[in-house]
This record gives C-alpha cells, structure tokens and sequence, in this order.
C-alpha cells in the first residue's frame, strides 16, 4: 500500500486532508474536527499523521472503495488484505 494522504472521515470536512486518526473512534480527523474531538474525548487514543508516518494499522483495509477487515495474508505481497483484495 502506498502512501496517501487521508481525508478527514466526516461529510462535512470530506475533502479536507486529515492531520490524524483516533483508534477509539476509526476514524481520520482534520485540523477542525481533532480540536472539537480532542475536548470531548480526552481519554481517546490519537496518532498524529506527520510526513513519516501516514500509515496506521486499523485492522481495516485502507485500499479505495474497501471497507473490510484485514483477514487474509497474502504470501505474494507479503502483506495483510481483506476478501475484496484477495479476490483480485
């Protein structure tokens, strides 16, 4: 999987790039959305996006138009896929 840039997980800020991810929630936030969801969830676990790091393991496949759990390996890639990459 190569690496690209997120956009943040609500309607609202859709084509907004995401500056991080909350593990509670599974979802990527923006600039505007981690400020409103840093005040009301302080326990939530956040990982900052930077230019190293643009990849997070969810357990979910970050392939477009996937939405499936990572449940498969594939000795080919060397890597974990859902049932939607292993059937390609």
């Amino acid at each position: 999987m190569e690496n690209k840039n997120k956009k943040c997980s609500f309607e609202e800020h859709k084509e907004v790039n995401a500056i991080c991810y909350c593990q509670n929630c599974n979802v990527n936030l923006c600039n505007k959305c981690d400020n409103f969801h840093d005040k009301l969830f302080k326990a939530h676990k956040i990982y900052k996006f930077d230019k190293d790091n643009q990849e997070i393991f969810t357990g979910y496949c970050n392939e477009n138009d996937h939405t499936d759990i990572l449940n498969f390996f594939c000795k080919n890639h060397n890597k974990l896929c859902c049932s939607g990459c292993y059937a390609n």
